[in-house]
């Protein structure tokens, strides 16, 4: 993991975080800098290997900071969801034992309010992100005062070898808890490593480049998934729009907005000319251009402004070595004429697989218009890259809101070419509806996994085969297995229990052997607690959770099933099915809708599934509408909620 000091000096100057509500913005280098020197304060204050440094906020540009310092200085990282009650928050305190916090300013009062009920833990509280300057308490800009030079570097700051990286815990994230508390889950930096290199993998198969475009982060970083989505960003030196929080109208305008630039980016333009720079990575465009004879020029020429030239071979100017002094932008906006002449004139499809990977932005007014009329060769040499967002990884209430909801069809989403789902099932019908509704979007990756498999076991992209019921085969590194009741071998198309092995695996549980035992074998495989299968091709295919199968006169029942039968009716936004105690059946399959059509009736509904599914599949506990469906922040339904509308007592 200490790669990311190297990685971040090597990409500084490339790529960045913006803040999607106030537009404010966080190089690499601000990035690297800031981590550092509280890596430095920290080594000063004796914390490296054995202590855990906290991070509880709400996503923001300064939330890797500690986590990037926690790792620089051999301690573990326990992010912590600043959504938590004062009672969740201790318990998950509890769990980690961490020295110190970092924090939101908002976030501050409920990490004192549940330090004060954990004797022993946070020494000290850090304030992070906060523009106020007199704050009644500590701040990451006093915290780190001692420790740096007059020129604000770090003072007496070096990186601490990991010599271990299978046993030297990286992070402790809090389980999803939807079987009871939350358990720490003990990530290692060899866990971590190999998810990033599995995600490198999956990419690079479909040859796609690792990073197009700009990224929406809005998956909450304490929870896994978020985190090691942003981990992957700063790797990839991907430039990652972050949201606070998710807002489906906040949600919808950044992926629109982001398909143009910002302003405060554009070049002035001289006289009847226009100014450029342009940046070819030269392995990049090679791997475009295969076959082809790349050629490269340098223009030493400093004194005068970097310029379209025409010539017989493509022209690439290297900003970073010969025009220091003028930035580098993707973008370029253009006006009908020339989107037309590019749409449609044939000597543009003798030119257009050579790439220029950064293309300086310039908007289109006549004296331009003029200047490009005279000098079309420019044209032929150039691809135009946009800016804009183009990949995002969401969660199955994400993905059933941009398929289903009318307000989506407000805005224009083209951009959006990539798409990672996890964290809960997805059914076929909703994938089927999302394709349908983003036809151009060619990567839709689904995936299984748990906090306990650091995120992803299985993967695939739906477009691969159309097995869009498949959660996708093995990722490199791991085995799996299928299981019965008697911890038997099962074959191709025969359900039970999934059991993986691999790099991917959790140390454990911190501070709970008996969880650990329970969960993984003395073999070395962890047992899901997810049923499923898998068919001659190994692709894997999730019924349900064991515990969530509801017993209906001995039949099992899988409430997925019946979700995604309910998904699937035109006037059913969101749907969830549990088990109603019952004194002859044992339990009745009940359902809980959120409408999409106000129209719709339980009956209506009732009759639906019943329609499709078998006798003892039924929904013979009725329908019950809802405003929402309880979930946790990572889209797993919360059943035992729905359980305790229907009978606060219930022990199911």
């Amino acid at each position: 993991m200490l790669r990311y000091c190297p990685c971040m000096k090597r990409n500084q100057h490339s790529s960045e975080a913006i803040h999607a509500d106030t537009g404010q913005k966080m190089t690499q280098a601000d990035l690297l800098v800031s981590s550092e020197r509280l890596a430095a304060a920290l080594q000063a204050q004796g914390v490296g290997p054995g202590d855990v440094i906290g991070v509880c906020s709400e996503n923001s540009l300064e939330y890797c900071i500690p986590v990037l310092a926690a790792l620089y200085v051999g301690a573990t990282c326990a992010p912590l969801s600043a959504g938590y009650t004062p009672r969740e928050l201790t318990h998950a305190m509890s769990l980690s034992g961490p020295r110190l916090i970092f924090c939101s300013e908002g976030a501050e009062p409920l990490v004192r309010e549940a330090a004060d009920r954990v004797a022993g833990l946070a020494e000290e509280v850090v304030v992070i992100g906060s523009e106020r300057k007199f704050l009644r308490h500590l701040t990451l800009e006093m915290f780190v005062s001692d420790y740096v030079s007059e020129q604000g570097r770090p003072q007496h700051f070096h990186l601490h070898p990991v010599e271990h990286p299978k046993e030297h815990v990286a992070f402790i994230f809090c389980s999803s808890g939807t079987t009871g508390l939350p358990k720490g889950v003990m990530i290692t930096h060899h866990n971590v490593l190999s998810l990033l290199a599995n995600q490198r993998y999956a990419v690079e198969k479909d040859n796609l480049p690792l990073i197009e475009g700009y990224a929406l982060g809005f998956l909450p970083m304490y929870h896994a998934y978020g985190l090691m989505t942003l981990l992957y960003m700063l790797e990839f030196e991907a430039t990652m729009v972050v949201m606070p929080h998710f807002n489906p109208e906040t949600f919808l305008r950044i992926l629109q907005e982001y398909k143009r630039t910002s302003t405060e980016h554009e070049l002035l333009v001289h006289g009847e000319f226009v100014s450029c720079s342009l940046t070819v990575h030269k392995q990049f465009a090679s791997y475009v251009c295969t076959g082809l004879d790349t050629h490269w020029t340098i223009i030493p020429d400093t004194s005068q402004p970097p310029m379209f030239l025409p010539a017989m071979f493509p022209v690439c100017l290297d900003t970073r070595e010969t025009f220091p002094e003028y930035p580098a932008i993707t973008w370029y906006t253009l006006v009908p004429p020339i989107l037309s002449f590019l749409a449609k004139h044939p000597m543009v499809l003798q030119y257009m697989c050579f790439v220029c990977v950064q293309i300086t932005w310039c908007a289109m007014v006549p004296p331009i218009l003029s200047f490009l009329a005279k000098h079309l060769m420019v044209l032929q040499y150039m691809c135009f890259v946009c800016v804009q967002v183009t990949s995002c990884a969401m969660v199955p209430p994400i993905l059933a809101f941009l398929a289903k909801h009318p307000m989506v069809l407000q805005y224009d989403l083209r951009s959006l070419t990539r798409v990672g789902v996890g964290a809960a099932p997805v059914s076929a019908d909703l994938l089927r509806q999302f394709k349908n509704r983003f036809p151009h979007i060619g990567f839709i990756r689904q995936g299984y996994g748990m906090t306990e498999t650091t995120l992803s076991a299985l993967g695939n992209n739906t477009n691969d085969h159309g097995k869009l019921e498949s959660v996708g085969t093995l990722v490199p590194g791991m085995e799996a297995k299928v299981i019965d009741e008697s911890g038997r071998s099962l074959g191709v198309g025969q359900r039970g229990e999934l059991c993986f092995r691999g790099c991917i695996i959790m140390k454990g549980y911190v501070n709970n052997p008996s969880a650990t035992s329970q969960t993984i074998d003395h073999e070395g495989w962890l047992h899901t607690g997810d049923v499923g299968y898998y068919d001659e091709e190994g692709s894997f295919y999730i019924v349900d959770r064991l515990k969530d199968l509801i017993k209906y006169k001995g039949f099992q029942v899988p409430p997925a099933e019946l979700e995604a039968i309910l998904m699937s009716h035109p006037g059913v936004m969101d749907a969830a099915v549990i088990g109603v105690l019952d004194e002859g059946a044992g339990e009745l399959p009940k359902a809980f809708v959120v409408k999409k059509n106000a129209n719709v009736t339980a009956q209506q509904l009732v009759d639906y599934v019943d329609g499709q599914v078998s006798s003892a599949k039924k929904l013979r506990g009725g329908v019950q509408f809802v405003e929402a469906i309880p979930k946790n922040p990572s889209g797993k339904i919360l059943r035992k909620e729905l359980r305790d509308v229907v009978s606060p007592k219930s022990k199911l």
